[in-house]
């Protein structure tokens, strides 16, 4: 929220697959459309970077 941009929050608890991908490095943002990935932990100036800000 901070960075102002638009996303679609997803709950992995109720996806074994997701739950195991995921598990402990969520928070994950992903770009859906290049399937590029940034793992916790990051901050503000890292989230920026990965999306080109």
């Amino acid at each position: 929220m901070q960075a102002g941009i638009t996303f679609n929050a997803l709950d992995i608890c109720d996806d074994e697959h997701l739950a195991e991908q995921y598990g402990i490095r969520i928070p994950v943002v992903k770009i859906v459309d290049s399937q590029s990935e940034l793992n916790w932990p990051f901050d503000l100036e890292a989230l920026e970077e990965f999306l080109g800000a």
